[in-house]
């Protein structure tokens, strides 16, 4: 319709006006782009996406920011579009509006509905490698962005933050973090709790096998081959070598900054286990 690719027209009639210097929709201007991460840490390779529009747009956080303000009016006076939308335009971008399948949406954005009355607004997004949240409550004047270059939920946990400094309810990107971490945490608990109890029996049952004396140290029963050595060595090898992998396990690093306290337990958990491996190998039943 205009006559100019998609890149140079939005760089032109929007991202230019409001001084979104840093911002593109053309790969070929990025000279320096971050890279973006698997949950366990693993880099991954630079890619494009063909949908320009819908994720194609290259930027960062205070150019984002610059995009929010010009969303809504400011203190100073000046109105919400900044030249580049009229006020109006601006409104009728965000009003809401109902679906036939019962979901409200506008043009663009995803409307909240926050305590007090209050009404918030913007858009995230998230693809392999990169999150991305924008969020306005154009009636306080505030905004946040959030971007983060991994597959990771902590854009709701810092937006969780921001609702609580300014005294309103959480947006919906929290609470969808809320749900992946309470999955998460009842994974976590209920397998700590399996160990526990296997670790309970295995320390209950070898105790009394040794009160009664028939169980004994390897060494102590005479009746121990060398295969038998080597495979219970290798089984106590494994299972100190997989409590050293997990300790190194990146992805256990978001558990521990998100989830403290159910990390630790499980830590406790993993290092039970293994001592309950290492005392099933260097013991062995014995008949009287």
């Amino acid at each position: 319709m205009t006559g100019h690719r998609f890149s140079d027209y939005m760089q032109e009639v929007i991202l230019d006006p409001l001084g979104m210097t840093d911002s593109t929709f053309d790969p070929d201007r990025v000279s320096v782009q971050a890279t973006g991460y698997y949950p366990n840490g693993n880099p991954l390779p630079h890619y494009r996406l063909t949908e320009q529009a819908a994720g194609g747009l290259y930027s960062t956080a205070s150019d984002l920011a610059l995009l929010l303000a010009a969303s809504m009016s400011s203190s100073d006076g000046r109105v919400a579009g900044r030249g580049v939308l009229t006020s109006e335009s601006v409104r009728t971008m965000m009003a809401e509006r109902d679906m036939p399948d019962g979901n409200v949406v506008s043009f663009g954005h995803l409307p909240e509905h926050l305590d007090g009355g209050l009404a918030g607004t913007g858009n995230n997004g998230h693809t392999e490698g990169w999150i991305a949240n924008m969020v306005m409550i154009p009636e306080l004047g505030e905004g946040i962005v959030v971007l983060t270059n991994s597959d990771t939920e902590s854009t709701g946990l810092t937006l969780r933050a921001w609702t609580q400094w300014l005294g309103v309810s959480e947006t919906f990107t929290t609470q969808i973090a809320d749900g992946a971490l309470d999955q998460g945490r009842t994974l976590l608990l209920g397998g700590a709790a399996v160990v526990f109890i296997g670790v309970l029996v295995v320390i209950i049952v070898t105790a009394v096998q040794a009160r009664r004396g028939n169980r004994r140290w390897l060494w102590q029963t005479g009746q121990t081959t060398s295969r038998q050595f080597a495979v219970r060595g290798i089984f106590t090898a494994l299972a100190i070598g997989g409590l050293i992998a997990f300790l190194i396990w990146p992805e256990r690093q978001v558990y521990v900054a998100v989830m403290p306290e159910e990390a630790a337990t499980v830590l406790v958990a993993a290092v039970l286990a293994v001592a309950a491996v290492v005392l099933g190998a260097s013991t062995r039943r014995v008949s009287k």
